[in-house]
């Protein structure tokens, strides 16, 4: 889901709306509108993204064209 826009919903119960920038090891790294939010990924409960976001995601790595 990277480059992708999601809601990621935190331990403490807030969510985030953030554009998934990278992930490395333990660490997302999202953008908030112009401000960078570096999140562990042990304090996200869920991912919230569009059913087309998460199908291109898993079919992508197998699509040959």
């Amino acid at each position: 889901l990277v480059c992708e826009c999601v809601v990621i919903t935190l331990k403490n119960g807030c969510k985030e709306k953030v554009k998934i920038e990278c992930i490395s090891g333990n660490l997302l790294v999202g953008k908030e509108e112009n401000h960078l939010k570096f999140i562990d990924i042990c304090c996200i409960c869920s991912v919230c993204a569009s059913r087309e976001t998460v199908l291109d995601a898993i079919i992508s790595p197998f699509d040959c064209n």
